[in-house]
């Protein structure tokens, strides 16, 4: 769990270091149990230190009272370990605490990626560290006046091949606080063998267990369920009002905004047992997991179905359909992979992923997320067009708007990439702990302002069919359609005489009075035929158009 590969200190070059990574991302949820297993503030597990390796490092944001978001009890840090030598090397080990502001004074800084973790006899002499009772070696510590290091050491040998060792210390500096253990050997030529560690930290902020970096998360959770749910209720209400006109696209919406709610909600529980037990709910995270990647492959699945005009201006997308179900797999592997990555760097599970882990969930999953943008806009504006050519004014004008949220969004996403890449290559993650969790918050709430401009365009209303497919184009803004009766019955011939007036007009007012049953005015049908059967010239065509 805890042999950070980026933590280890190198020895003199006389020592051999191999730098071992114990982390292996996983891309399916399985992933949410292995993390689950080793994730916590109260820790309570074993592992071995290896001949080639010195050191054992675990590292979480810490407040005090004066600087916490919430909470007043007393913040503290408590590790404890049972320690057994395999091995016939005599050797100091040092249980040390420490922020992360007096990192330079922990371990000799050959230069800025070589460390030297021990102190030998010939330093102390010198002056550059300093051991307890004098006796070298031991763990390279500079002394400091201002006794935030705290430093327990103990000798371990044949002789006396198990030792416990202990350490408490109280937060008084808002910091990333870091427990070390380090284990120097007395001869550098003899092989030190391996250490067998039984160990327990407790990790205690004065608002509960969960890590600093993490517990902004938690009630930014619990506002989340709760717009969702504020958004939901207005949608489920017009739903009802109009629910014999309700579109496919209505029906996906109130699905996501569920799914929304029901994520929100299950990250607020899986939050509020972490701080209270100290311990990761591995149902919770699985559950977490589950919804927030269903939620993102279901959104995704709605919004190209939607931009290809499933169900306003067609009725079926053929065989796309299963290029579109390729396209939400791949997104749902990725969102498993970063969520899962995201996880274990909110709760410190585990070693920092390897670069080479890093390339093979990025690279993926930006051929994916990249196609599915370029086969989203395309067809969009294709829809658009088809729409404007068939002049389905209230379709079109609601496509628009669309395009328009998707492109506003699509900027301020990546503008904000971009500056959340220069503030990750300029500033280490230790120093912005405490503010790392806007990023995961941004991206969540920009999804649901997305989602509330959908719900709004797309929302239940009067007449709602008239933004669903139709066999036939119409002009939607006719909110009466008239059906009128026989008027195949009334024709015109222009080349008519004067004389024949009588009887075209007998004939007209015949049928005028076929509608009378039909409930259309008679007034209203003149208007919609304006013509005088005494002209010497009737525009037949002019009439017809009219009368249509």
């Amino acid at each position: 769990r805890c042999l950070h590969p980026v933590s280890l200190r190198v020895l003199p070059s006389n020592c051999r270091f191999k730098m071992v990574s114990r982390a292996s991302l996983c891309a399916t949820l399985v992933a949410a149990f292995l993390v689950a297993a080793c994730s916590a503030s109260i820790i309570e597990s074993k592992t071995q230190i290896a001949s080639n390796e010195y050191i054992f490092v675990e590292r979480q944001g810490m407040y005090t009272k004066n600087f916490t978001p919430a909470g007043d009890a007393d913040p503290f840090i408590s590790a404890f370990f049972k320690i057994k030598l395999n091995g016939a090397a005599e050797q100091s080990v040092d249980l040390i605490i420490y922020p992360k502001s007096r990192g330079q004074n922990v371990g000799d800084h050959i230069s800025e990626k070589k460390i030297n973790p021990c102190c030998s006899a010939s330093m102390v002499e010198d002056g550059k560290c300093a051991c307890p009772e004098n006796k070298a070696p031991c763990a390279f510590i500079v002394p400091d006046e201002t006794g935030l290091i705290k430093r327990v050491s103990k000798r371990i040998s044949t002789a006396v091949s198990e030792i416990d060792i202990a350490a408490e210390v109280n937060i008084t500096l808002t910091d990333f606080w870091t427990v070390e253990l380090v284990r120097c050997p007395v001869d550098a030529s003899v092989a030190i063998g391996t250490l067998d560690l039984d160990y327990k930290l407790t990790f205690r902020n004065p608002y509960g267990y969960l890590p600093g970096k993490a517990y902004s998360l938690m009630p930014f959770s619990g506002w989340m369920a709760l717009f969702y749910l504020l958004l939901g209720i207005p949608f489920l209400v017009l739903s009802a009002l109009h629910w014999r006109e309700l579109l496919q696209v209505q029906y996906g919406v109130a699905g996501i905004i569920f799914l929304g709610m029901v994520e929100s909600m299950t990250w607020y529980f899986v939050y509020s047992s972490f701080n209270s037990v100290g311990t990761l709910s591995t149902a919770g995270l699985f559950f977490g997991i589950t919804f927030s990647v269903i939620k993102k492959s279901a959104a995704r699945a709605l919004f190209l179905l939607v931009s290809m005009g499933l169900g306003v201006a067609k009725s079926t997308v053929g065989a796309t359909k299963y290029k579109v179900m390729m396209l939400v797999v791949g997104c749902f592997a990725a969102d498993i992979a970063e969520d899962t990555l995201d996880i274990m760097h909110n709760f410190h599970l585990g070693a920092n992923p390897t670069t080479g882990v890093l390339l093979l969930i990025n690279i993926p999953a930006s051929i994916v997320y990249t196609t599915y943008l370029w086969w989203l806009f395309v067809s969009l504006q294709r829809t658009r067009q088809q729409l404007i050519l068939r002049r389905q004014t209230l379709k079109s004008e609601l496509y628009r708007s669309f395009f328009n949220v998707l492109v506003a969004v699509g900027v301020v996403a990546g503008l904000s990439a971009l500056y959340q890449v220069f503030v990750n290559v300029t500033h280490d993650f230790e120093s912005q702990w405490n503010t790392r969790w806007i990023w995961d918050a941004f991206w969540k709430f920009l999804f649901f302002l997305v989602l509330c401009i959908v719900a709004f365009l797309w929302r239940p209303r009067k007449n709602n069919t008239r933004y669903g497919y139709s066999e036939v184009g119409m002009d939607e803004e006719d909110d009466t359609i008239l059906q009128l009766p026989s008027l195949s019955a009334v024709t015109v011939d222009s080349s008519k005489s004067p004389s024949d007036s009588d009887r075209y007009e007998k004939e007209r007012e015949k049928n005028i009075q076929q509608t009378s049953g039909s409930g259309i005015d008679s007034k209203k049908l003149e208007d919609l035929a304006p013509f005088s059967l005494d002209d010497d010239e009737i525009d037949t065509e002019t009439m017809v158009r009219k009368m249509d």
